[in-house]
């Protein structure tokens, strides 16, 4: 069997967002993930052409949304609050683009960490623009960003829904994780499931509901623990999907 090919979208510095030229990366730790699961990663173009873009998509065994900045919030109906980090336009207009068309081609899709919130803006969904201004969470509080931590240790548990994909990866009602972030999915429509939740009540991972298409996302860095086996495994569930015909 040959070995699927995984676009992963592209990554850019903000601070070169008023440039005339924008230097594309992605942070090598996604390839590597890809590569060991049995993936042959590839950066896909920062591309708002929709024709073009869905020409690329139809040429992929799977795509992979990265983490980032963030989403614009007007984008699911908000206006732009203080704490709301740095906005990139042209990545949420391509990556909206590619969820989309994934979704409606049934492309198998994992989304990480910013990843997972196009995901769910892409399907109708909202998001919380900051977690410690807008969130109160009287019986946990749980640290959603690590910034003293290394991102190879997990800190924090989720839970995982026992009717969901991400139980059929990992096969257990719990896990740990990373976390290194401050925005989360609010509201999350009905296309979605919320599969996985903190212990103070906020969505980790979210997956389509119609279980023929694989369309995931999670709110953690699995890329960053790939010495954790759970980390792995998800990688490996993504590029068996991808490999299926």
């Amino acid at each position: 069997m040959k070995k699927p090919i995984i676009g992963i979208a592209p990554q850019f510095d903000t601070a070169q967002i008023q440039a005339r030229w924008i230097r594309l990366h992605i942070s090598t730790t996604y390839f590597d993930a890809i590569a060991k699961a049995g993936g042959i990663p590839v950066m896909l173009p920062l591309q708002d052409n929709e024709e073009d873009l869905e020409r690329v998509a139809e040429a992929l065994d799977g795509i992979l949304l990265a983490g980032g900045n963030e989403i614009s919030p007007m984008l699911y109906g908000e206006n732009v609050l203080e704490e709301c980090g740095d906005i990139t336009p042209i990545r949420d207009d391509s990556e909206l683009l590619l969820a989309k068309f994934a979704y409606k081609k049934s492309i198998p899709t994992l989304g990480i960490c910013r990843g997972c919130q196009v995901i769910n803006v892409a399907m109708g969904g909202t998001l919380y623009q900051d977690i410690p201004s807008q969130v109160s969470r009287h019986h946990e509080k749980i640290i959603h960003s690590q910034k003293t931590i290394s991102p190879e240790h997990p800190i924090h548990r989720v839970n995982i829904s026992k009717d969901s994909r991400l139980y059929d990866c990992f096969g257990k009602d719990s896990i740990m994780v990373n976390s290194l972030h401050h925005q989360a999915a609010k509201k999350v429509p009905p296309s979605l499931l919320a599969s996985a939740l903190a212990e103070d009540g906020l969505v980790e991972a979210v997956e389509g509901v119609a279980m023929d298409r694989f369309f995931l996302g999670v709110q953690w860095h699995p890329e960053m623990m790939l010495g954790d086996k759970d980390a792995l495994r998800l990688f490996r569930y993504f590029v068996d999907a991808a490999s299926t015909p």
